[in-house]
């Protein structure tokens, strides 16, 4: 009994290590992290290509989907596909943190001005302003996301998304809740530090379903990815 007490006190005082290892490399990843990248002193967002009656919101969610996708295109994010090395890690870490402190705000701002007024339109920031709004869910949690799917399929039928931006946002949220995806447009990562396809569903027709929404086979659409992402995945077999 007590080689028992002994075993169970070394295998607590293991954990608490752990626990304590873990923060403390979190807290030295946030700090180096340093601030998120900032807008340039000239930087104007364009005028709409026609009126909308929140020229204001529009320019901020535009503003901000560029913080987003300057923080996206950090070099580091070019090791997503290689997580074997430690300073890789260290340095996707690094950028991973900064995207946390451009997406946390915006996430934020996107809850106030439903909660204000509900979903924007493009009647109110324009095609670009849905457009930034989509990157700014889409990179939100799965509750935002879910909320925000019925108004950009009303977008997408009206010519204001992009088929791609609902499929994007569908496979994100099954995905999210641990169901197969129907577009095979997400990734993760499996075993040997490698990418690979979330699981799809009805693999055998999935190019029909992403020609459905304007998008290119899922081959192509892997090309692109190995080449400008260096995510190099094989596509699903038919099934």
């Amino acid at each position: 009994m007590s080689a028992l007490r002994s075993l169970a006190r070394a295998a607590a005082v293991l954990v608490a290590a752990c626990v304590v290892f873990a923060l403390t490399a979190g807290a030295a990843l946030w700090t180096s992290a340093g601030p998120p990248p900032t807008l340039p002193a000239g930087f104007a967002v364009a005028a709409p290509a026609a009126p909308v009656s929140n020229p204001t919101l529009r320019a901020d969610l535009l503003r901000r989907l560029e913080l987003d996708r300057r923080v996206r295109s950090d070099p580091a994010m070019s090791s997503f596909g290689d997580m074997t090395s430690a300073p890789a890690l260290w340095s996707f870490g690094q950028t991973a943190v900064r995207m946390t402190r451009i997406d946390r705000p915006n996430q934020r701002r996107v809850r106030e001005v439903v909660a204000e007024s509900g979903w924007p339109t493009a009647a109110d920031i324009g095609a670009d302003g849905m457009e930034a709004l989509f990157y700014i869910v889409q990179h939100g949690p799965t509750d935002l996301q879910r909320a925000a799917l019925p108004g950009f399929r009303v977008a997408w039928r009206a010519g204001d998304l992009e088929g791609q931006h609902i499929a994007l946002m569908t496979d994100r949220i099954l995905m999210n809740d641990g169901q197969p995806q129907v577009y095979g447009t997400q990734f993760r990562a499996v075993p040997g530090g490698r990418m690979g396809l979330v699981p799809i569903r009805d693999a055998a027709h999935v190019d029909q379903r992403r020609a459905a929404m304007g998008m290119p086979p899922l081959a192509e659409y892997l090309k692109v990815a190995c080449d400008e992402m260096q995510v190099c995945v094989e596509p699903p077999p038919a099934s």
